[in-house]
């Protein structure tokens, strides 16, 4: 009896439960067993699409700086570091 599940099980049941498709109006991902339609922008018009478009980016945006954020402080951290220890 193998201790880990067969990997190719796992994805296989991973793949027929959690089908998603990506919408083509708004670029999102949603699930196809849950929904019909995109949750995201099927009832929203041209300008609430804008919207939605514009908060996308500005996530995006937070999170690109964020991530920028973070990876500057680790370096002055390992900087630091290497300083203190040499």
């Amino acid at each position: 009896m193998p201790l880990l599940p067969d990997m190719d099980d796992f994805e296989k049941d991973f793949e027929e439960h959690y089908q998603t498709i990506e919408c083509g109006r708004c670029n999102t991902r949603y699930e196809l067993l849950k929904y019909d339609q995109c949750p995201h922008c099927s009832n929203l018009d041209e300008e609430g699409l804008r919207q939605l478009a514009l908060q996308k980016q500005l996530d995006f945006d937070d999170r690109r700086s964020l991530g920028v954020t973070f990876t500057l402080v680790s370096v002055l951290i390992l900087l630091l570091l290497i300083i203190y220890l040499v």
